[in-house]
């Protein structure tokens, strides 16, 4: 019996990040006492597979028994907005009035013609200024971003550029610190190699001393090494290679319904229940 195969008879739970985890979540597994998988290791020793993204479908075909995913195939149909909205259009097609609870949803720009006909109703049957009220949510976001109240065409298509801009710039600014996050990483770890390679320290102006004496004490440069205090060449290329690749898009996607101007509420304030059944 081998060593890895020996640690796993003992219990030891093992979860793999696939991206960039929550600090809270990484925590937590600690605390549990499992054990975060590394690339030494097999490449199906793991119990748990954790990502921010959806898993692909032939990941799921190939886990075995014991082993687990965050993320549920196909969970988003139901957790965007755009594509629940759709799935219960279609299921109230099918079943009538029993998918009557969500109230009448429309997906932008695909339905945009149809509801700018719904305004148009609603402007002509109200007083000039009162129309009906509507909310719209960007289909894709979460944590309440992007919505806003509307009751007008232009105001609709004016408030949705005004949120467009903020959240590509919301997005933008956060892509910017994490790469500045991913270069101080680096640029620390490529320091780290060259005191232990090379024998210097790099001091915090950045200039590179070297520390390596010879056995008569003088202090000596050694030949192997051409050094860049910020980065080596290597991490450096691919720094640059990375941050190419790094492309902020814009909220192409909205959902529109008609607003509940007196909802049912719960000791004076509106709440939702999110609450998922698997049924197999």
């Amino acid at each position: 019996m081998s060593g890895y195969s020996a640690r796993r008879t003992k219990g030891q739970k093992i979860v793999r990040f696939e991206d960039y985890v929550e600090s809270a979540v990484k925590n937590y597994f600690k605390q549990k006492g499992w054990k975060v998988w590394k690339d030494s290791m097999p490449e199906h020793a793991w119990n748990l597979r954790w990502s921010t993204r959806s898993f692909h479908s032939e990941l799921h075909k190939e886990a075995k028994m014991n082993q687990r995913f965050n993320k549920i195939l196909g969970q988003r149909n139901i957790t965007c907005k755009d594509l629940l909205a759709k799935n219960l259009e279609r299921m109230r097609s099918r079943f009538g009035t029993s998918y009557d609870f969500a109230p009448k949803t429309w997906v932008l720009p695909a339905q945009a013609k149809e509801f700018e006909k719904v305004l148009e109703r609603t402007d002509n049957s109200q007083e000039s200024g009162s129309g009906a009220m509507f909310i719209c949510k960007p289909g894709r976001l979460s944590r309440g971003r992007g919505i806003f109240l509307f009751r007008t065409k232009t105001e609709l298509y004016d408030k949705m550029k005004a949120e467009n801009e903020r959240i590509v710039k919301a997005r933008f600014e956060k892509m910017e610190r994490k790469r500045k996050r991913e270069e101080e990483r680096e640029k620390k770890r490529a320091q780290r190699e060259l005191r232990k390679d090379n024998g210097t320290r790099i001091t915090t102006s950045g200039r590179t001393i070297n520390t390596s004496r010879s056995r008569f004490g003088s202090r000596s440069p050694n030949p192997k090494y051409t050094y860049d205090h910020r980065l080596n060449a290597r991490r450096k290329l691919s720094l640059s290679a990375r941050s190419k690749k790094i492309h902020v898009t814009d909220c192409t996607i909205w959902v529109v319904q008609r607003y509940i101007s007196k909802p049912y509420l719960l000791g004076g304030r509106k709440f939702d229940i999110r609450t998922y059944a698997l049924v197999n």
